[in-house]
């Protein structure tokens, strides 16, 4: 079959065929063999999402998740022990985010047990985008037509997450519709908490992380958590000729944060009378 990665190892193809095959009870005594064989399975049943056969590619799909959420709660307790080295998906890059301690590390191991979907896509960054666009159409349901739910530090922390992984692949317009759910997310937020200092500190990187295309939203998302990283997307702004109908709240920003450096191209900005509205 032309979906597994080889065929040099006939007992995992046996296992891969046998997933589909006419027997239901030996249809599950597959799926119990790859249960048992972990991770080692993991590629065969990733090639078995792209066979023509609807069933083996729901029933791989469905190994896929039960292995990778066995594998993050069996990972979750090394994790959380004194001087830990073991690693959760994602966490080298949250970590230089949020830090590395106690507090932010038992939200992030409690995060991705309660959001199997996200470790999937951390483990899988090629999906990372079809997971944010997913959630953020879920949030904006619940957020603005009358979904369930509410929009919990879990759900803010899961998209700006996916938001700041570092090979996320998706439009601009993707990324301004999920920091203006992020920024209203966030309204609720008062930052006292654990869970809600750590989403906050990933907010202000989404801030600070240069995208023209996105710095208008970056600065109301800045502006509403009163960060120096504000800045960033100011001078963009500032930047950018024309300048927009919302200078008088850019030169409040850079009044507010600027070093001499921003001040200087403020200065040169007001005394141009070609460019200025």
């Amino acid at each position: 079959t032309a979906w597994t990665d080889s065929r040099d190892n006939p007992r995992t193809a046996s296992m891969i065929d046998r997933l589909s095959g006419p027997s239901f009870q030996d249809r599950l005594n597959a799926e119990e063999e790859c249960l048992q064989n972990g991770d080692a399975i993991l590629p065969a049943l990733q090639s078995a999402l792209k066979s023509p056969d609807p069933e083996l590619r729901l029933r791989a799909g469905q190994l896929i998740r039960r292995i990778e959420e066995g594998g993050i709660q069996r990972s979750v307790a090394a994790f959380l022990a004194p001087h830990s080295t073991t690693e959760l998906p994602g966490w080298s890059f949250v970590s230089e985010i949020v830090g590395d301690n106690p507090d932010t590390r038992s939200f992030y191991a409690q995060l991705l047990q309660a959001e199997s979907n996200l470790a999937q896509a951390l483990r899988r960054p090629e999906i990372s985008g079809r997971e944010l666009i997913r959630r953020q159409q879920e949030f904006g349901q619940t957020v603005f037509n009358g979904g369930t739910g509410s929009p919990t530090p879990n759900r803010v922390a899961c998209m700006l997450i996916l938001l700041l992984h570092p090979d996320l692949d998706v439009p601009d317009l993707v990324r301004n519709d999920t920091t203006r759910l992020i920024s209203f997310g966030m309204t609720s937020m008062s930052g006292d908490s654990p869970p809600e200092k750590f989403v906050q500190a990933l907010a202000l990187q989404g801030v600070a992380t240069p995208r023209p295309a996105t710095a208008q939203l970056r600065l109301e998302l800045g502006n509403r958590l009163s960060g120096p990283e504000v800045l960033i997307p100011a001078m963009e702004l500032l930047r950018t000729k024309p300048i927009s109908s919302t200078a008088g709240n850019l030169f409040l920003t850079v009044t507010r944060y600027g070093g001499p450096d921003e001040m200087a191209d403020l200065e040169q900005l007001l005394g141009d009378s070609t460019v200025q509205w």
